[in-house]
């Protein structure tokens, strides 16, 4: 909330420092990071979530993938998304479902969309994502 208000009087700089030391919004910072085009302190914040074994490290990964392909970095992308997909082989439902099948139709990569989708109704008998699946995936 202070970071909020902070954004909104101009003083970015100091929100973004509020963010880091509070450690509760690791996704917002990243976004943040991202959009000031501060890659290396994204996938540096991405890594250490990683790390300390945080709930957000699935979605970060996928942000970051999102990031590095829109830099190039294509099959660094590639590989981040196919190691978030594979986390959900191990029979537990994804809290970035939505966001992994959002970045790989993002990446051009309907093929892997389908099939993750497919082995996620497989793997968890979720069906509650079908109809946004379908509406991402026929844009």
């Amino acid at each position: 909330l202070y970071a909020k208000a902070l954004f909104f009087n101009g003083r970015a700089k100091e929100a973004l420092e509020l963010l880091a030391t509070a450690e509760n919004q690791p996704r917002l910072l990243f976004e943040c990071y991202v959009a000031q085009m501060r890659y290396k302190e994204a996938f540096a914040l991405a890594d250490t979530v990683e790390k300390n074994n945080r709930p957000e490290a699935g979605v970060l990964r996928v942000l970051e993938a999102r990031a590095r392909h829109s830099l190039g970095q294509k099959e660094q992308a590639r590989k981040l998304l196919d190691a978030a997909a594979s986390r959900m082989k191990e029979g537990k439902p994804l809290s970035y479902f939505g966001e992994l099948l959002e970045a790989e139709i993002a990446l051009d990569r309907r093929d892997e969309a389908v099939k993750i989708f497919t082995d996620y109704l497989a793997a968890t008998k979720d069906e509650t994502h079908t109809p946004t699946f379908w509406k991402a995936l026929l844009k």
